[in-house]
């Protein structure tokens, strides 16, 4: 168990208390809350530390911020900006707030008294007393905030009471199983909202006569189907892909055109291939200059005549195979982004929600070509590279360094993809720029992360790449909304 804070009941008591404002989101407008929330963020941040040590922490005192306490109003700022200010749904707001609050508090509270005893096999900080409490204490407070926020003149529910049961139930359990994971990483006041927060309002806007009219059908679906199978299967042939990368294509392609129709294939098809190619060409020139110098430490090794093409044949390097864990992170945000312009609109009748969350997967999956451009061809060309942080010029290989050609080189990777997707009629053309603009700061943003964060804190390099694409996309929405 993690070391409670000297007055831990006291804790958690303040943050239920200050959920009580949630009952407030019927009548006041997002500009109160958000000013709430950063006069909490700023009191929390000043005050707390200073006078407030009984709610901090052992480890909060050593670092000198109360980061659980912190991310609770930052959380919540989040929430009310994202699916408020810009989402148009105060309830999820309202619903999310109350479930971590109610669900973090009781798990707490019950794990510290009866938690020992019935510790979680896959996570022994936790207990099975706790989990429990989490769900039951967020399902209901989470419940209740849904119907009463949704008393607010002009929102109107699908389903009736029983959606709203589902859907709290649903989200509550999930959250309470995410909240039991052993992730170390990242602080589970943050990310567990959000991960909520993102599928109450997913939910919350599909439609099923929508998914319906936007299945494809006939020819439609079947002739890109058996190019997609072929694809995959000369790529695996000719090692661009293993096994595991072949089936993560085989099957994100599939959910392109069902998604999608044949564009999102197209688009599909096009970031794999860009992100093939400047692996393979970085791959292949550090080959070739490996050879070049190979004389010296492997005399067996022939060299290569002075001037001599970089470039090596086919016969003498196959392409670096495309694995599973990197095809899921640069295509799977922009695949769930997908879903909701599939679930969402009508792509026929080209629905403004159907092309913003096709505009937002366009965004997501230009991160990912972005990013993967900017680091590998930006290590082949780059001449100056410097920190994302600093700006300061580092050597060659340094986590977190960028160079003015990497990243020239990704965002034109991104600014192709965007292009295509216009050409294509899947987002209108003004959506061009929102796309290669969002692909680039996801990019930058993942080296700004990479170089803030020690190397025992840093995620993997699969989280990092979901973490750029889900900031591209939602850059795109944010875009869209404000020109708009």
């Amino acid at each position: 168990m993690w070391a409670s804070a000297p007055r831990e009941d006291l804790r958690q008591w303040f943050k239920v208390l200050l959920a009580a404002a949630a009952l407030s989101l019927r009548w006041v407008d997002s500009a109160h809350l958000i000013l709430l929330a950063t006069v909490l963020l700023l009191a929390v941040l000043i005050v707390v530390p200073r006078v407030g040590s009984a709610l901090c922490r052992p480890d909060e005192m050593r670092e000198g911020t109360p980061v659980g306490l912190v991310l609770y109003p930052a959380t919540l700022l989040l929430l009310v900006v994202l699916f408020w200010s810009f989402g148009g749904m105060p309830q999820v707001a309202a619903a999310i707030w109350a479930l971590f609050a109610c669900g973090d508090a009781a798990a707490t509270l019950v794990g510290m008294t009866w938690g020992e005893r019935w510790p979680l096999p896959w996570n022994r900080r936790k207990s099975w007393p706790g989990m429990i409490a989490y769900f039951v204490a967020g399902a209901v407070s989470a419940l209740f905030m849904l119907a009463w926020v949704g008393g607010r003149s002009g929102l109107e529910w699908v389903g009736g009471i029983w959606s709203l049961w589902s859907l709290a139930i649903g989200v509550a359990g999930l959250c309470a199983f995410l909240e039991s994971l052993p992730v170390r990483r990242f602080n589970d006041n943050f990310w567990v909202p959000l991960v909520g927060a993102v599928v109450m309002y997913t939910a919350l806007l599909i439609r099923v006569g929508n998914m319906r009219a936007n299945l494809p059908h006939g020819s439609d679906f079947w002739v890109p189907f058996a190019l997609l199978t072929l694809l995959v299967v000369v790529g695996r042939w000719r090692h661009v892909w293993r096994v595991g990368g072949g089936m993560v294509v085989w099957s994100v392609g599939l959910g392109g055109l069902i998604l999608l129709g044949w564009r999102g294939d197209l688009l599909l098809g096009l970031a794999v291939a860009e992100i093939y190619g400047a692996r393979r060409h970085a791959w292949l020139r550090r080959r070739a200059l490996e050879v070049g110098a190979g004389t010296e430490e492997d005399p067996a090794r022939p060299a290569r005549a002075p001037g001599a093409d970089w470039r090596l044949q086919e016969e003498e390097v196959p392409g670096p195979a495309l694995g599973p864990a990197l095809l899921i992170g640069a295509t799977g945000v922009g695949c769930f982004l997908a879903f909701l312009a599939f679930a969402t609109g009508v792509a026929e009748t080209r629905d403004a929600l159907h092309q913003l969350f096709s505009a937002a997967a366009t965004g997501a999956w230009a991160g990912a070509v972005a990013d993967i451009l900017a680091r590998e061809l930006g290590a082949v060309f780059g001449r100056t590279p410097i920190l994302a942080t600093t700006l300061r010029r580092v050597p060659v290989g340094t986590t977190g360094a960028i160079s003015a050609q990497g990243t020239l080189l990704g965002a034109g990777g991104a600014l192709l993809l965007g292009a295509a997707a216009a050409v294509c009629g899947l987002v209108p053309w003004r959506a061009l720029l929102f796309v290669a603009v969002a692909g680039s700061f996801g990019s930058y943003a993942k080296s700004f992360l990479a170089a803030s964060l020690s190397e025992a804190r840093r995620p993997s390099e699969t989280l990092l790449l979901v973490i750029a694409t889900a900031l591209a996309g939602l850059t795109v929405i944010l875009l869209a909304m404000l020109f708009s």
